[in-house]
């Protein structure tokens, strides 16, 4: 049908049957092949997926011009090779056979003959695989046999060919018992044939022996390889066939009895027969009745066999106690059990079969209990009931030992099969299932845990991809090696060029329960015990992969056995990351190091695992192998003190594992390779060693040279005989290639020594230009300079200051801790080496470089610590420390008219920044009362300004200077507290405004709560401090003529506070910042109509509580106007600012009855609540009224709305 190949039939003289050839549509001839026995065509037909070639032929009788039979061929073709897969044969009584192929599905066929029979045919693809691997390939009347563990070869070359009397219809592996491996055929003929194998899976020895026997003289078809099959002829099976049975399926009960299912009227009932192989039994047939297709039959280890309902997936036992020579009846109904449960006490202990819809025995809480692995033609896996994944393609089941270690022979992995030899078994093996989904994706799911667990994630679907219409490719692959798409074909390059495409094809690499594998690939078998998969490819070939779901495991249980040799070379070719060894168990490996050392025995090896170490723990959450851990936990060791010393406990994971194996080298006393190890256990790590490592080369070096001098050919035999020994230069070859040339060269200057820095120069093959003239100079210096200068060029601060020190060049010390900021460690290094003139000499340097930053008080402490006490005292005026500086002065023993000088300089310098200072520095040294009193007045002083002013009798000073300013200052205090009660008013009465539209809206459910001021924008507001939403507020627009207050200027301040503390100006402007683009966005701001006014309002009110230190200036301003006389302007200034603290007090009652509801909305809406915490001014506890000016209040008649 795709058009590539037309098929023909031809006959050559000389042979008896007739061959199909195969020519292009250019006419060129495209391979053939011979019909086995004596056959003729007689009609060809092509599936319509052009998949399988439909052959009907004619078998003559001896008599050439008689049709003894006739059947119906299906040819299939693989690596070049035409198979004949199936064989139907009708009497000579039913006529001329046809065949049709259905036109949509590639799989069905239906056959007619010319007596009336009607046959619809649905063909599917098994795998016969033994219990030890090996495969079984159908090809006409040649069974090809493959143990994959000994040899992996692909079809049609087979380790050996059993050569039967007619085309095999079915075959069947018996359960392996450790000794031989035996396979029964059922021939189209209805004749039943058996071959064996002379030892376990060596069928090639088998074959060889037949070759050398005397019945090899005698056999007319000879080919290599070959193994002649025992026919086995039952006569009722043989009618059956005749009379118009189907042979379907067959599989071993026990090893004397096989069962045969044969089915009748089209599918619809089906006959399990049991018949005997023994020499002695022929004849003694059983029969179970099914009353439905069967769609696979295995066997289910001792004594029983499981047929699967093609349609219901009902299962039907049989047992080998059902034969009639075991006491069973000759006909009875096969016996029917609920899937996923005990079959009954016969099941008990029974081994593991692979097969589709085999049977799977899993260890559970208390005892063994069959479960079905099923495979539907939908694609679904499951173990017993439990969905494994979809769109699955093909599975197979992987039996590793009691152990979990991975076998590497083929006797070892036929012995995971074999039946205990005890009567006490040591331990029952680990079942896995291996399958490959339609996304050409092969996973493991470990049987134990999928049944403990259930499918737990572990189901797979199909993700819908752009060339998901193209469908499985398998299914489409075509006998002439294509692939079609509706009407148009595609070659391989093209279909390959849109499976890369996918964007996720690489991801699966990283995850270790999955890899990706060839579009159309197959699993062919699993060798119990090894870590392989054996893989078919659409073309035929094999591939044979090490998933990482079998390798992790293995890997695991080597090392919980203490096999470290094995689970290293099974880690490092299957390219599982070395950290598993390390972190698997951890800190097992420390106190294993030894052991591990001395196991692995290879210096190669043991480098590479230090190369490949990192502190990320591979088994730890979120690692890449965490579920190794889970399902295959390690032991659990108590760490012993070995080696505490050299593993601190602050040590990185990399660090330990260094030390230990360093250790564990030197305790194995080995030469050679070793000490390359001994030298990468010092370069690996977080922290490596290299000084130590180019110690211990140097070490090598000197050894070298004195029996250079000795001429001598001794070896080095302080550290024992040496096989392969390693001189000083391939072991600076190896530190390079690990580190890198100029990292080695730095870490050989940090140690002093020249020649070693030249000698890693050389073989580095560094510049001579360069390093040879930085060396000479190094060298011609004295040995503290030049080390000062090594430290100084590795960053070794610390070091290089101690050593210029000890050279006694203080200046370049000075220098370097001045430039890095380690005076401290400076002056302590001078103090330790008992070096007073230069920690002297560093104590002014230091001072020096304090006041050039600005820090004037420690400067004149480092001069004070070092004696330099005129210098302190120019570092305290510089910083206006007035009471130092003027004890200092007095110190010095001054003279006054200097020391009047100082104090001048002092008061002049501290109007600006600290008046009460000046004022205090005027009065006490400069005597002057005018000046004090003008400076205790600008710092707000009342009570101060006034006991200078009658301390020195200056009264006068009351009226002419004190009363004025105080007049002033209550002025400006009463506009201010009016302007702040009338804002606080407006504001309460807008938020009970916006109170009530958001409750109204929220009954209402018009609304969410965030778009009425309950959640903040993002962006809009971060909790930042008063200074950014006083901006943000002074630069908003007003959008409503009755919020124009958000712009006023107001606040509860002192406006003209000359103290240290800075003016508090909440709600008026202050000075233009520096604008910042990025930030101004971020900025808070109070904007009517915004989504977060009502937030925003209520606690810009809570921030406009009065300051602390504005009211303790009215109150000393309260208690000067009673002293001058003007009570009554003291009771009106106390009553306005008592009327703004309490309109303040009332506004922050509605404001915080505002934030608990928004805070109680955001709660329930999950939203933080930081943005809601308002910030205390501390004014609360300050005591600032006079009892004596407190006015009467008059009572007021008020209605109170509740808002």
């Amino acid at each position: 049908p795709r058009g590539a190949l037309i098929a023909t039939a031809a006959r050559v003289d000389g042979e008896k049957s007739d061959r199909v050839v195969f020519y292009e549509r250019n006419g060129l001839r495209r391979g053939e092949f011979a019909l086995p026995g004596d056959a003729h065509v007689d009609a060809l037909a092509w599936s319509a997926d052009s998949q399988c070639l439909g052959v009907v032929v004619a078998y003559s009788s001896a008599n050439d011009d008689v049709i003894a039979q006739r059947a119906v061929q299906i040819w299939t073709r693989s690596n070049m090779h035409w198979y004949l897969k199936h064989e139907t044969r009708y009497g000579a009584e039913e006529g001329v056979v046809r065949i049709e192929w259905d036109v949509e599905r590639g799989e069905t066929l239906r056959c007619f003959t010319a007596s009336g029979i009607l046959e619809r045919k649905q063909l599917y693809w098994d795998t016969t695989t033994s219990d030890v691997g090996t495969c079984a390939v159908i090809d006409g009347d040649v069974l090809m046999l493959t143990p994959m563990f000994r040899t992996p070869v692909p079809p049609p070359l087979c380790a050996a060919r059993a050569i039967f009397d007619a085309p095999i219809v079915a075959a069947a592996f018996s359960p392996f018992s450790g000794d031989v491996e035996r396979v029964a055929a059922l021939l189209s003929t209805g004749a039943l044939a058996l071959v064996s194998s002379v030892a376990s899976t060596d069928w090639e020895r088998t074959a060889d022996e037949f070759a050398d026997s005397e019945r090899a003289a005698t056999w007319v078809r000879w080919n290599a390889c070959e193994i002649p099959g025992e026919t086995l002829v039952v006569d009722d099976l043989a009618l059956a066939v005749k009379s118009g049975a189907a042979l379907e399926h067959i599989a071993w009960v026990d090893d004397d009895h096989v069962a045969v299912a044969l089915s009748y009227d089209e599918y619809s009932r089906c006959e399990i027969w049991i018949v005997p192989v023994r020499a002695d039994a022929h004849g003694a047939l059983s029969k179970r009745m099914v009353p439905e297709a069967v769609g696979a039959m295995t066997t289910s280890g001792r004594g029983a066999a499981c047929a699967i309902a093609r349609d219901s997936s009902h299962v039907y036992v049989v047992r080998s106690s059902d034969a009639v020579a075991n006491g069973g009846e000759t006909l009875a109904n096969a016996v029917r059990v609920v899937a996923n449960t005990s079959a009954e006490s016969y099941s008990s202990g029974d081994k593991i079969i692979v097969a589709r819809g085999g049977v799977v025995s899993s260890l559970l809480a208390e005892r063994r209990e069959p479960t079905l692995v099923t495979l539907d033609a939908r694609g679904h896996l499951k173990i017993g009931d439990i969905l494994i994944a979809s769109a699955v393609t093909s599975f197979a089941l992987h039996m590793s030992p009691a152990d979990g270690c991975a076998v590497t022979t083929a006797n070892a992995s036929a012995a995971v099969m074999a039946p205990p030899k005890t009567a006490v078994d040591e331990g029952e093996p680990t079942t896995r299932v291996a399958y490959v989904t339609r996304a050409h994706q092969l996973f493991v799911a470990e049987v134990d845990d999928v049944i403990a667990n259930g499918a737990r994630a572990r189901t797979h679907a199909v993700v819908a991809e752009d060339d998901a219409h193209i469908g499985n490719w398998l299914s489409e692959r075509s006998a002439a090696d294509g692939a079609r798409m509706g009407e148009l074909t595609f070659d391989d390059l093209h279909l390959r060029m849109r499976r890369a495409m996918r964007p996720d094809a690489a991801k699966t690499d990283a995850d270790a329960t999955k890899r990706h594998v060839e579009d159309g690939a197959r699993i062919v078998a699993c060798a119990p015990g090894s870590t392989s998969v054996v893989l078919q490819m659409p073309r035929g070939n094999l591939e044979t992969v090490a998933p990482k779901a079998l390798v992790l495991p293995a890997v695991a249980c080597a090392l919980r056995a203490g096999r470290y040799a094995d689970a290293y070379a099974l880690a490092a070719k299957q390219r599982v990351d070395l950290n598993l060894i390390v972190d698997y168990g951890w800190p097992n490996f420390i106190d294993a190091a030894e052991a591990f050392v001395r196991d692995v025995n290879s210096a190669d090896a043991i480098m590479e695992l230090l190369e490949a170490l990192d502190d990320v723990d591979v088994t730890a959450k979120g690692g890449i192998y965490e579920e190794l851990a889970r399902l295959y936990p390690p032991r659990v060791t108590t760490p012993t003190d070995a080696g505490d010393d050299d593993c601190s406990t602050t040590q990185s994971k990399t660090d330990k594992v260094c030390v230990a194996i360093r250790r564990a080298i030197e305790a194995h006393d080995a030469g050679g390779r070793w000490e390359l190890a001994a030298l990468t256990s010092y370069a690996a790590g977080d922290a490596p060693d290299l000084s130590a490592a180019l110690r211990r080369v140097a070490v090598l070096r000197e050894i070298e040279l004195a029996h250079a001098t000795q001429n001598t050919l001794n070896v080095d035999t302080r550290r024992g005989a040496r096989d392969e020994s390693v001189n000083a230069a391939v072991a600076l070859k190896h530190l390079l290639f690990l580190v890198g040339g100029p990292t080695l060269y730095a870490a050989a200057l940090g140690t002093y020594d020249l020649s070693l820095a030249y000698l890693v120069a050389q073989h580095a093959h560094m510049d001579p230009g360069e390093y040879v003239p930085e060396l000479q100079h190094l060298q011609s210096m004295r040995e503290h300079e030049r080390r000062a200068e090594v430290a100084k060029r590795l960053r070794r601060v610390d070091e290089a200051i101690t050593e210029y020190l000890l050279d006694g060049d203080v200046e370049r010390a000075g220098e370097l801790a001045k430039d890095h900021k380690l005076f401290p460690h400076a002056l302590a290094e001078a103090a330790r080496l008992n070096l007073k003139d230069a920690r002297t000499a560093l104590l002014l340097k230091h001072a020096d470089a304090l006041s050039v930053a600005m820090r004037f008080d420690d400067a004149a402490v480092a001069r004070l610590a070092a004696g330099d006490v005129s210098g302190a005292l120019d570092e305290y005026r510089s910083a206006t420390s007035w009471r130092q500086a003027m004890t200092l002065a007095a110190r010095l023993n001054v003279d006054p008219k200097a020391m009047r000088d100082i104090a001048e300089e002092l008061c002049e310098s501290l109007v600006m920044t600290d008046p009460l200072s000046a004022a205090r520095v005027a009065s006490t040294h400069l005597k002057d009362v005018d000046r004090a009193v003008d400076c205790f007045i600008l710092a707000k002083a009342w009570r101060d300004a006034t006991s200078c002013a009658y301390a020195d009798n200056r009264g006068d000073l009351m009226q002419t200077t004190i009363a004025p300013a105080a007049a002033g200052a209550a002025e400006e205090h009463i506009e201010t507290f009016k302007e702040n009660k009338a804002r606080s008013e407006k504001y309460v009465a807008r938020l009970k405004d916006l109170r009530r539209r958001r409750r109204e809206a929220s009954s209402l459910g018009a609304a969410d709560w965030s778009a009425l001021g309950g959640r903040p924008k993002s962006g809009q507001y971060d909790g930042g401090d008063g200074d950014d939403f006083d901006d943000g507020a002074s630069d908003a627009p007003s959008l409503a003529s009755d919020m124009s207050a958000y712009t006023d200027r107001t606040g509860l301040t002192s406006v003209a506070s000359g103290t240290s503390s800075a003016a508090s100006t909440v709600g008026g402007r202050k000075s233009k910042k520096k604008k910042d683009k990025k930030g101004k966005k971020n900025r808070s701001g109070l904007r009517a109509g915004s989504p977060t006014e009502e937030r925003d309002l209520a606690m810009h009110v809570l921030s406009l509580a009065p300051m602390a230190k504005t009211l303790e200036e009215v109150g000393e301003l309260l208690e000067l106007l009673v002293l001058l006389g003007h009570e009554g302007d003291a009771r009106t200034l106390q009553r306005v600012a008592s009327e703004a603290v309490d309109a303040h007090d009332a506004s922050k009652i509605d404001a915080q009855t505002s934030l608990d509801e928004l805070m109680a909305i955001a709660k329930d809406k999950g939203e933080k609540l930081d943005a809601f915490t308002p910030t205390d001014a501390g004014a609360g506890g300050v005591e600032w009224k006079w009892t004596a000016l407190k006015s009467i209040k008059k009572t007021v008649q008020s209605t109170v709305v509740k808002g």
